[in-house]
């Protein structure tokens, strides 16, 4: 790579992102195959470790920092993903736990239905909303937690809360009614 890729890159010529992309890009998506096992987030995580290198381009100091810099970013982002997919399988696993308790204590094809029902509007929303709105969200309206139990359990302010709540009603607010909002 020629020596002025760090000022070119850092001065926002694609030119220069080309170029890192060429000589690092198989080592890192290589890198996130070994750790995800999965080309699909291989791919996914490459891509936004390149995207953040082009989004942050004014830390780079010179040509050595880029390879540092841009290995600092796809450890974050395999940390990030990783602390995301833990998360969402607990989240898994805790709405398998609710809805098997919840079967005990009914049984039956309509608690079935309904736990069906449910899973399809949980997926639904965590495409519509952001994930912290959508985890207060959930936590208020499917586990009928206060303001104050939810900020505490994620570490929020009460206000933070009400915001998130706020703004999941005006993005659900044109799809229809599937909980009353605050």
């Amino acid at each position: 790579m020629e020596s002025n890729t760090a000022d070119e890159l850092r001065q926002g010529n694609p030119r220069a992102l080309t170029l890192v992309v060429q000589r690092y890009g198989k080592s890192i998506y290589s890198y996130f195959l070994k750790k995800t096992r999965y080309p699909e987030f291989a791919e996914e995580l490459t891509n936004d470790t390149f995207n953040r290198l082009w989004t942050y381009r004014k830390k780079i100091v010179d040509i050595q920092s880029i390879e540092a810099y841009l290995w600092s970013l796809a450890h974050s982002n395999f940390q990030n993903w990783l602390t995301k997919s833990e998360r969402e399988k607990k989240q898994k696993a805790d709405y398998s736990e609710d809805f098997s308790r919840n079967d005990e204590q009914t049984g039956g094809e309509d608690t079935l239905n309904a736990q069906m029902d449910m899973a399809i509007i949980v997926d639904r929303l965590n495409l519509i909303l952001p994930e912290k709105c959508c985890q207060v969200f959930l936590l208020s309206r499917m586990h009928g937690m206060s303001y104050e139990e939810i900020a505490e359990k994620l570490s929020i302010s009460k206000a933070t809360v009400r915001n998130h709540l706020i703004k999941a009603k005006k993005m659900l607010s044109g799809l229809g009614s599937l909980w009353n909002y605050p």
